[in-house]
């Protein structure tokens, strides 16, 4: 397959599951703190060592597609991962992502 197949396969599968969690998160507490809990587990010592796109947990998978080069797909998990830290102190390490350029857009649309 070839790489726009394989990144057009992605975005076709991936988004409308992504856009469902950002406004069921968005919109109730109980979810996003639920959804939190499954998607950001407390980090511990082993998850430290090693860089955040490298393993098998759903945060790593998030962590590598958000450095992807699938476009929309990689604005939709920018969102989905503000929407479940912004309650929080964490939000100031969003805000470092912001002022480097990957989360620009979510500040411009909101």
């Amino acid at each position: 397959m070839l790489q726009g197949e394989k990144r057009g396969k992605i975005t076709e599968i991936l988004s409308p599951v992504l856009c469902v969690l950002v406004r069921m998160a968005a919109k109730n507490r109980l979810i996003r703190k639920y959804v939190k809990l499954r998607v950001l587990p407390p980090l511990t010592k082993a998850d430290v060592l090693e860089r955040p796109e490298v393993g098998d947990a759903l945060r790593n998978k998030l962590c590598a597609l958000m450095t992807s080069p699938a476009g929309p797909v990689t604005e939709l998990v920018c969102n989905f991962l503000f929407v479940l830290v912004k309650e929080n102190g964490k939000s100031v390490a969003l805000k470092v992502l912001i002022l480097s350029g990957n989360l620009s857009n979510l500040t411009t649309s909101k």
